[in-house]
């Protein structure tokens, strides 16, 4: 079956470089929401692209042969996805007919928006990965047209 759309997950680290001072004071999902949401508003302007996520704050922990011992960073992990009712395949039927975003091009703009987040918190490297969706459920209110399923013919019952 052919995916509806793509879903990402991206890791940032919130201090630059490898100094242990210099981390950061704050919340890692607040300090990188902030900076993603500075460039998906740029990006937004420039190419009428919505991209979104939700952040969470964590640890990554790794072994660094340069410092010979385990290191434990603070992280934010942003996830987010897109919504077959905005982002689809050319020629695919949604709501609002052909005025939708091609997932190629969301793609494009979820890598630019991370690039842009990277740069601002001064990071090295960061970690984005895409995953393909195979069924999106939209859950709305009543009067708007309530529970919609999307890619999921027959896998969930009504």
């Amino acid at each position: 079956m052919k995916p509806i759309g793509i879903a990402f997950q991206v890791v940032f680290g919130i201090k630059p470089g490898y100094d242990d001072a210099s981390i950061p004071e704050g919340d890692p999902a607040q300090i990188v929401s902030t900076a993603f949401l500075k460039a998906a508003d740029a990006e937004l302007k420039k190419t009428e692209i919505l991209v979104t996520a939700a952040f969470s704050s964590g640890t990554i922990s790794y072994w660094s042969p340069r410092e010979e011992k385990t290191i434990h960073e603070p992280v934010a992990i942003a996830t987010g996805n897109s919504n077959p009712v905005f982002v689809a395949d050319t020629g695919a039927r949604t709501p609002f007919g052909d005025n939708v975003t091609p997932i190629r091009e969301f793609r494009e703009a979820v890598v630019r928006v991370v690039a842009a987040t990277r740069g601002a918190l001064q990071q090295e490297r960061v970690q984005l990965a895409f995953m393909p969706m195979d069924g999106f459920v939209y859950l709305e209110p009543e009067e708007a047209g309530g529970e919609k399923h999307h890619g999921m013919t027959g896998v969930f019952p009504r």
